[in-house]
């Protein structure tokens, strides 16, 4: 096998499956930087929403959230509420909360949710779901799957300590008798 063109040959040979085994792993750590860069971006927008919420800005509502948005809470709420639901009932929680803050305690993505645990902060200073204010400060903690699609918000699911919540309202709960 002094041949040149057998030595040539038995190269190609050899090397062909290496190097398409070394583009298979180009391609595909092209694809996981590509989808580890969308969830990033996803977070971000996410974070910044949240941050936009904590200033008062209520435009991010028609910035980041889609025309066809959903919120469920709780999560399995079949009756959602709508996009153009959402200022109200912002502005519900910051009449009973005026201070109130969004805290995000822990956030991670996997493709297109974005899954945050936040915890809500604020004084009860005003009148919220027809109880008058305590002066009480809440913490309520909640989990949030936010499913996101071309740079919008596109549905929330969440779930909330409620019970926690008006608990730390000074409401009892009882057995029915």
């Amino acid at each position: 096998m002094k041949n040149p063109v057998t030595y040539l040959a038995l190269i190609l040979i050899i090397s062909f499956p290496v190097s398409c085994s070394d583009r298979e792993a180009i391609d595909e750590l092209a694809a996981l930087k590509e989808k580890a860069a969308l969830e990033e971006q996803n977070m971000e927008l996410v974070r910044q929403c949240l941050e936009e919420l904590n200033s008062r800005n209520l435009s991010v509502i028609d910035e980041v959230i889609d025309a066809n948005y959903k919120f469920h809470g709780p999560s399995n709420n079949p009756e959602p509420l709508l996009k153009e639901d959402l200022p109200a009932f912002i502005e519900q929680s910051l009449s009973g909360f005026p201070d109130l803050k969004y805290n995000i305690e822990f956030m991670t993505a996997a493709e297109d949710l974005v899954i945050a645990r936040l915890v809500c902060t604020g004084t009860h200073q005003g009148n919220f779901m027809e109880i008058p204010a305590t002066g009480n400060e809440i913490e309520i903690s909640s989990t949030i799957i936010y499913r996101l699609a071309d740079g919008k918000i596109i549905e929330e699911r969440e779930d909330a300590d409620w019970l926690g919540l008006m608990q730390q309202l000074g409401m009892e709960l009882k057995p029915a008798e």
